[in-house]
């Protein structure tokens, strides 16, 4: 499993599989309904909408991308 970070203007942050959980840890509090995204609901006026995909080689890959 790989994470992906998706933010308008930045390069794309890719997460190695070992560091994942610690990612995670750091950003769960900040992932929204794909369905109604109301940023007022998290601190610091941002937060990602996550999906699962999958690359070229199958592999899993979820998709943190980023509002604000």
């Amino acid at each position: 499993m790989l994470f992906v970070e998706a933010n308008v203007g930045d390069r794309l942050r890719w997460t190695s599989p070992d560091q994942c959980y610690e990612r995670w840890k750091q950003i769960s509090l900040h992932i929204a309904d794909p369905n109604s995204v109301f940023l007022e609901h998290f601190s610091g006026g941002w937060a990602f909408v996550a999906s699962e995909w999958e690359g070229r080689l199958a592999e899993q890959m979820i998709v943190f991308e980023m509002h604000h």
